[in-house]
């Protein structure tokens, strides 16, 4: 196994968990996060095949696009200082299209690129169009070959064009740790993925925290260069990147405050008495809420649970992973059964989730939000 960036052989494991992909039932594998010990660059290891991952994104719940779980005032900003109005623009990771929504109204000529939405056009593999402006908002850290993506995306761009990405910054883990996580099959600092970015042929243009759209993120403005290189398998470094031990530290408190966030829900969990009579909602089908599943086995408790989605494409599928079986409904069962807590497991969408739950009549101390952040 080689660094992608600079072909070191001198990897690092970081940490090897237990993870689930989720489609139409449950995907179990090992990921196992490293680190290049000459340049610091984050990467993971995961044995599983790129069309469990398709499969898994393209059953993704979609942000509603009234309701985006990002800044768009930042996004928009960063758009008109670099692109005028008229200006073709593509967004790969396009979820439902608000950001697209709301660049249209300003006079751009909008595309849209997301596996989990059928309705937006664009096909990266088979088109020949060029674009003024390439938009990317936490995307790259998912793709399993980044430098061979940027590479080829160039082909998309005009001469002069502009490709925007934000990403989670790996500094900010020991604040916020909800970048650790399955999806991320990268992790990426400011010279990590500025070297990425020179490495596929780009000159940075700008970089930095103005724009974020997110907290615990970077933003990064740069721009093509055409020539006639190969393409690059890696390159080593003239100049140490120096960012081992901080993002190996950064990283390994990322993991520290996990943990904490686990032991704290099995801790509430105990307080709340649970027997085999309780009846106990999950509303969000996703990691956290196997995590808690697994937790309750653990713990030996198995009260009766009702696992519970908006995304209407799991409606009606089950989850078979680790003796558990459960199959995935409509929130609205909720209202047919005497639910005596609810665990919110889609936490980007608390805070609508739980006015909802307040609209179906559950009290607020039957309603239990986990978090990934720090409390220093």
């Amino acid at each position: 196994m080689n660094c992608l960036l600079c072909g070191s052989a001198k990897i690092e494991t970081l940490s090897s968990y237990d993870s689930y992909y989720y489609s139409k039932g449950v995907n179990k594998c090992t990921a196992i996060d490293n680190i290049c010990q000459e340049c610091g660059l984050i990467f993971q290891d995961i044995d599983i095949s790129q069309n469990d991952l398709n499969a898994y994104y393209s059953m993704k719940v979609l942000h509603n696009i009234r309701d985006p779980d990002y800044k768009m005032l930042p996004r928009l900003s960063m758009l008109s200082d670099y692109i005028k109005p008229g200006g073709r623009v593509l967004e790969i990771g396009a979820g439902e299209g608000s950001f697209i929504a709301e660049a249209l109204k300003l006079g751009y000529h909008c595309s849209g690129f997301d596996p989990q939405n059928k309705k937006l056009s664009g096909n990266l593999d088979n088109t020949d169009q060029r674009y003024d402006c390439i938009v990317m908002n936490h995307v790259i850290e998912h793709i399993k070959d980044p430098l061979a993506f940027l590479y080829d995306l160039k082909n998309n761009l005009h001469p002069g064009g502009f490709l925007m990405i934000e990403v989670p910054d790996v500094h900010y883990y020991p604040l916020n740790s909800s970048g650790i996580c399955h999806e991320h099959l990268y992790h990426f600092s400011w010279k990590t993925l500025t070297h990425l970015l020179i490495l596929a042929g780009y000159k940075i243009i700008y970089s930095g925290y103005e724009y974020l759209s997110r907290n615990a993120g970077i933003t990064f403005v740069c721009q093509p260069v055409f020539n006639s290189k190969p393409y690059p398998i890696h390159s080593p470094l003239k100049q140490k990147l120096n960012d081992y031990v901080i993002n190996k530290f950064s990283y390994s408190e990322g993991i520290r405050i996990r943990g904490d966030a686990f032991d704290s829900q099995s801790d509430i969990i105990r307080t709340l008495n649970l027997s085999s009579k309780s009846n106990i909602a999950l509303w969000g089908a996703n990691g956290i809420a196997l995590q808690l599943l697994l937790q309750l086995s653990k713990i030996g408790l198995q009260p009766n649970i009702f696992l519970c989605d908006k995304n209407q494409a799991l409606w009606g599928t089950r989850w078979n992973v680790d003796k558990l079986n459960y199959p995935i409904t409509d929130p609205s069962s909720l209202l047919t059964g005497d639910i005596d807590h609810v665990f919110i497991c889609a936490v980007d969408w608390a805070p609508q989730i739980q006015q909802d739950l307040g609209r179906m009549g559950f009290p607020s101390k039957k309603i239990h939000l986990f978090s990934f952040h720090s409390s220093k």
